[in-house]
């Protein structure tokens, strides 16, 4: 599949030979126009590779190859409208692709990286007599949860599903662990934290799924 290669010159793939521009007719194969020199459009049109592998080939007036994109039984060619906001792949990002992986993957480590700074943080003004909150008190034993964060971050940034779901435990426990009137008024921050320690535990888990496919390849 990666050595196909499909261009709209193709006498199989030839739309029609009448130019948009000045009316006349081409002969089937052309590409340009014999009297006015525009580039022929050919419509979009779908072509059946081998069964269940289908090719979407746009129309273009370029002279170079139509882009052919593979698609899967019964998918289409995505268009803008059917893109996911920001939003959306901020709360639920996909993790079909490496790059889509690797990029849920990023999101766990940098929300571990904040709550082991955060926790950094508070030690280190505890140290100067400096408390965030009065419900209760910062020691030196935070520093166990730098060091748990800090470890989940690093798991999840090798694709440990351990890690992963660890980090994901941790926050939760903290998180009912905190009086509720040490808690953020805005809900946004911890909401955020908790759809990035979510997008780690899917994109390790993906991981491990798409290593387990080339695994099963190899064999």
């Amino acid at each position: 599949m990666n050595n196909l290669a499909l261009t709209l010159d193709s006498p199989s793939l030839s739309g029609t030979s009448l130019c948009q521009r000045c009316g006349k007719q081409n002969r089937e194969q052309a590409r340009f126009c014999g009297y006015c020199g525009r580039p022929l459009l050919t419509a979009p049109i779908a072509v059946d590779i081998k069964p269940g592998i289908r090719a979407a080939v746009s129309a273009t007036p370029s002279s170079q190859p139509a882009p052919v994109t593979v698609l899967s039984e019964g998918s289409h060619v995505p268009t803008a409208q059917q893109r996911p906001s920001r939003w959306h792949q901020l709360m639920w990002p996909p993790v079909d692709t490496i790059e889509q992986i690797d990029s849920a993957a990023k999101q766990a480590v940098v929300a571990a990286l904040f709550c082991a700074s955060v926790t950094a943080v508070a030690v280190l003004l505890s140290q100067f007599g400096v408390q965030l909150t009065s419900a209760f008190t910062v020691d030196l034993f935070a520093l166990i949860d730098v060091g748990l964060f800090g470890a989940v971050a690093w798991g999840i940034h090798r694709k440990s599903r351990i890690a992963a779901v660890c980090g994901l435990l941790f926050y939760l426990l903290g998180r009912l662990a905190t009086p509720a009137s040490a808690t953020l008024t805005n809900p946004v921050i911890p909401i955020i934290l908790t759809a990035g320690f979510v997008s780690g535990v899917r994109a390790t888990f993906a991981a491990s799924q798409r290593n387990a496919g080339k695994a099963l390849v190899a064999l």
